[in-house]
């Protein structure tokens, strides 16, 4: 399997499956962030609007870990920048969910050609078993993300994924419904 190579979070939904599958990260807000959906994707935003969003939370879709992760984390870095905007790592962080699944949380800074910073943005990857996902963290300044360090810190570390994505796998679920 390969990844997707275009910078949607949404990611390649076609890993190893015998079914089409729609998992999904679930997230959860805070007090005074406003849950949105963006283009298919589940958002959050500070402050509320009608004023522009000091910082923009995106969860992606749970996809299958792809052959290069590698060039996968820097696809989703890269998500819905202009094809010529540079990312520069500037820190990468071990953490953990509530659940205690695993995220690497990269620091990163979005440039353009002449080197004037775009936003800043935090990426954390999550590996759920042979699954991955991702969140993505933007803001205009760092500012902003010192301003609400705390708030993307519960969000990030409140992701747990959603297996479940409506169809029936064995004949005892149908007593479930």
């Amino acid at each position: 399997m390969r990844a997707n190579p275009t910078s949607s979070l949404q990611g390649d939904r076609s890993w190893r499956c015998y079914r089409p599958c729609n998992l999904h990260i679930v997230l959860q807000p805070l007090f005074g962030w406003i849950e949105t959906n963006v283009r298919g994707v589940p958002t959050f935003v500070v402050p509320a609007p009608p004023a522009p969003p000091d910082v923009i939370v995106h969860a992606g879709a749970i996809v299958g870990s792809p052959d290069d992760e590698s060039r996968w984390r820097v696809d989703r870095a890269r998500a819905d920048l202009p094809p010529d905007a540079r990312v520069e790592v500037t820190a990468e962080s071990s953490l953990a969910t509530h659940q205690g699944w695993p995220i690497l949380a990269a620091h990163c800074t979005a440039s353009d050609p002449s080197g004037a910073v775009i936003e800043q943005r935090i990426v954390a990857y999550y590996n759920f078993l042979h699954l991955v996902a991702v969140v993505l963290v933007r803001a205009q300044t760092s500012e902003a993300f010192t301003a609400h360090r705390g708030a993307i810190d519960q969000i990030i570390r409140s992701a747990q994924p959603d297996f479940r994505d409506g169809a029936v796998l064995a004949l005892s679920e149908l007593w479930q419904l």
